[in-house]
């Protein structure tokens, strides 16, 4: 039973770093978009005091926690909770639905 437990443990883990991943890789590209095309003046701002070895860190960091966090949430709210009263709780580690399941919507007038 524990080593059940173990494994799912490092499932867990795995897919929780995977979404780590996907945002941090999501989150610095547009981190240095907003620096290179200077979007809201963060680049003026972040030299104006020429403390940039400071602030570009500190950028990539708090980007990091942001878009992580929010992959990682959305990883999560993804998963489909297999819960039976008799054994407990167990998680399967599988998206709510794949990109085949969903279905257009046409939106217009009907007459």
């Amino acid at each position: 039973m524990a080593a059940r437990h173990k494994n799912q443990q490092k499932q867990m883990f795995r897919f929780l770093a995977g979404h780590l991943l996907i945002g941090l890789f999501t989150g610095w590209p547009i981190l240095a978009i907003f620096i290179v095309f200077d979007f809201g003046g963060l680049r003026s701002l972040a030299t104006l005091n020429r403390l940039d070895y400071l602030v570009y860190p500190l950028l990539a960091v708090f980007f990091a926690i942001t878009f992580g966090g929010a992959a990682m949430g959305i990883g999560i709210m993804s998963l489909k909770s297999d819960r039976d009263l008799t054994k407990g709780k167990s998680i399967k580690i599988e998206p709510t639905m794949g990109l085949a399941e969903i279905q257009t919507v046409k939106i217009g007038a009907r007459r």
